[in-house]
């Protein structure tokens, strides 16, 4: 088998990345049982880089309370550029959802899917409002 290379890619969709070592994985079970608080200690005792970013991700996702005001930023940084300039692998871009909401909204008032819809028009809004971009 001949070795490609798939050009930079993101922690949370590297799956060619290469396999998670021993001594990293050892470590997981400590970090699903830890307090968000703690997250940030197992930092310095990953190897990966990847699992560097990935645990910062998982608190900032599941206990952004917990983020300090720099850690807060650069999560609001990445989430922004993740949206606004979407993500090539997936087209999760804002523009992308803006542009699919109008065929979305007819489809669902066709359904019977207003109160979904509805929920996920305050979900845009509000994403809108907390990143500053409408």
């Amino acid at each position: 088998a001949r070795e490609r290379d798939f050009g930079p890619a993101d922690p949370d969709g590297d799956l060619y990345g290469g396999f998670v070592s021993d001594a990293d994985k050892r470590w997981f079970p400590r970090i699903r049982s830890a307090a968000a608080a703690e997250l940030p200690r197992f930092s310095d005792e990953l190897q990966d880089t990847r699992l560097k970013a990935l645990l910062f991700r998982y608190q900032a996702r599941n206990w952004p309370h917990s983020l300090s005001p720099d850690q807060r930023e650069a999560w609001q940084t990445l989430r922004r550029d993740r949206l606004v300039l979407g993500d090539a692998r997936a087209d999760g871009s804002v523009a992308a959802f803006d542009a699919e909401w109008p065929d979305a909204e007819e489809r669902a008032s066709k359904e019977g899917h207003g109160a979904a819809l509805e929920d996920l028009k305050a979900w845009r809004a509000r994403l809108g409002a907390e990143l500053g971009i409408e």
